[in-house]
């Protein structure tokens, strides 16, 4: 019973050592510069409905003036 005792206490100290790593501010991240400005208009923008799908469709040219949109 012992025994048993001794691997609890270990597992537990060695559990509570691993998350205890992960609560250390020694390396801060750093905020970049916010990007406050809009995107480009969309160009070439379109709709049409359709009317088997009971739905509207919008389309519009893919954005090249922004490099920084995903």
């Amino acid at each position: 019973m012992a025994n048993n005792k001794k691997i609890v206490s270990l597992v537990l100290m060695c559990m509570v050592g691993i998350l205890a790593t992960g609560c250390s501010d020694d390396n801060p991240t750093s905020v970049g510069q916010v990007d406050t400005a809009p995107p480009a208009v969309p160009s070439n923008l379109r709709s049409t409905f359709d009317f088997a799908a009971g739905a509207a469709v919008i389309s519009w040219a893919e954005n090249t003036v922004d490099g920084d949109l995903a």
